[in-house]
């Protein structure tokens, strides 16, 4: 699951992260209301896919607040080129991310290959039991 937020900072988040997505997307009126957000979540399938419902309320919501939901199966793997492809400008911006440490690195790697600072890019990391 990728985040990227706004002006001057993304954010890219994992599952392990959620409760924290959940209340960033849930609080965006009073916490982000002067930030663009990208939120980029990946699956396999749609079943796969939690509390999705709650983030595309949240789009319709908030005109800042705009989610990219990938089916690997269908769509392939997030990459560094798919956001900002999908996404607006990443110059400037902070990027948080978080998943399994092969998505990450390929991340990480794809960002910088197209210029992102290594400073601007943040991670955590998780693994499947």
């Amino acid at each position: 699951m990728v985040l990227m937020a706004g002006s001057t900072t993304n954010l890219d988040c994992g599952r392990n992260w959620l409760h924290a997505i959940l209340e960033l997307v849930r609080d965006l009126n009073e916490q982000l209301a002067d930030y663009e957000i990208d939120f980029y979540d990946c699956m396999r399938v749609p079943e796969e896919g939690l509390f999705l419902e709650e983030v595309e309320q949240a789009a319709g919501q908030h005109a800042n607040f705009r989610p990219h939901i990938f089916y690997s199966n269908r769509d392939g793997h997030l990459s560094a080129e798919n956001v900002v492809a999908s996404s607006r400008p990443i110059t400037g911006k902070e990027i948080y991310m978080c998943g399994p440490i092969t998505m990450v690195n390929a991340l990480q790697k794809g960002f910088m290959r197209l210029g992102v600072p290594a400073g601007q890019l943040h991670f955590e990391e998780f693994n499947f039991r």
